[in-house]
């Protein structure tokens, strides 16, 4: 499932389709619903990694490290390149992700979403999307 995603002045204009902004806004939020996932992101908003990398940072089983970067590769959220027989993945547009959640708290009326967008990092905005683990 190949997520769209909205544009990012979309939210703010209400002659544009609400409802489609509705459902691929939603189709996003599920597929960033699992907690594995938001750390996949998190851990790949630094630098691209290949499955090893990542489950040396991210304790599960290879069979869900790769079912979760294949849901996340294929909703157009992951890109990937091979590299010899390793494969390594990245985030495509971390702005969009970021617009998104900005659109949402527009949606949903949460000012606390916003905290999440002013931290800075090594790519400002981008990889502080998501809280670091304790």
């Amino acid at each position: 499932m190949k997520v769209d995603y909205p544009a990012p002045h979309a939210a703010n204009d209400t002659s544009a389709h609400p409802y489609a902004l509705c459902e691929s806004t939603a189709e996003l939020f599920s597929v960033l619903s699992a907690p594995l996932r938001l750390r996949i992101i998190r851990s790949l908003c630094r630098s691209e990694k290949n499955v090893g990398e990542l489950m040396g940072e991210i304790k599960t089983t290879q069979p869900n490290m790769s079912s979760h970067l294949n849901t996340l590769y294929k909703a157009g959220v992951l890109g990937k390149r091979r590299n010899g027989s390793h494969v390594y993945y990245h985030v495509i547009d971390p702005i969009a992700l970021i617009d998104l959640l900005s659109q949402s708290r527009v949606m949903v009326g949460k000012a606390s979403m916003s905290n999440l967008l002013l931290a800075t990092g090594p790519n400002p905005g981008v990889c502080n999307v998501l809280p670091h683990p304790a």
